[in-house]
C-alpha cells in the first residue's frame, strides 16, 4: 500500500473494531488484515506492557504505529435455566404422548472466562 497511514486511518479502525470483546487480542491482527484488505505481512501486533485490569499493545500498519489498550473481563459461571421436553409414556388411547415443559439448571461453563475489549485507540 502506497499511502500511509493517518488520522482518518484512526477514525476507521476505532469505527472497525472498538468496544469489539475477543478472547485473545491477539486476533486482532488477522480481522485488521482481513477488513482493512491487508497483506498479513503488513500488520503487526506487539504485547508491551499488562496491568491487572488492563493490557497495552502496539499496532502497526504499514509504518504507522497506534497504541491500543485491551480492558479485562472475566465472566464468572453462572446459573442458567434451560427449558426441556419430557414425553410421557404413550397410552393405547392416546394419538400423541403427554409433553411437560421441565426447567433445567446448568451452568453456563465449568471455569471464569477471560475476555479482552479494545476500548482506546490513539
Amino acid at each position: 500500500m502506497d499511502k500511509p497511514f493517518n488520522s482518518s486511518s484512526r477514525i476507521m479502525l476505532q469505527r472497525l473494531f472498538l468496544h469489539c470483546v475477543f478472547s485473545n487480542p491477539m486476533f486482532l491482527k488477522g480481522e485488521i488484515a482481513k477488513n482493512m484488505d491487508l497483506p498479513i505481512e503488513d500488520v503487526d501486533l506487539k504485547h508491551e506492557k499488562t496491568e491487572e485490569k488492563y493490557s497495552l499493545y502496539t499496532l502497526t500498519l504499514c509504518g504507522s504505529a497506534f497504541s491500543l489498550r485491551f480492558d479485562k473481563k472475566i465472566e464468572e459461571p453462572r446459573e442458567i435455566e434451560v427449558p426441556k421436553v419430557v414425553y410421557a409414556p404413550k397410552k393405547w388411547y392416546q394419538s400423541q404422548p403427554r409433553r411437560t415443559v421441565v426447567i433445567e439448571k446448568r451452568k453456563t461453563s465449568e471455569k471464569p472466562i477471560t475476555r479482552w475489549i479494545l476500548n482506546e485507540i490513539n
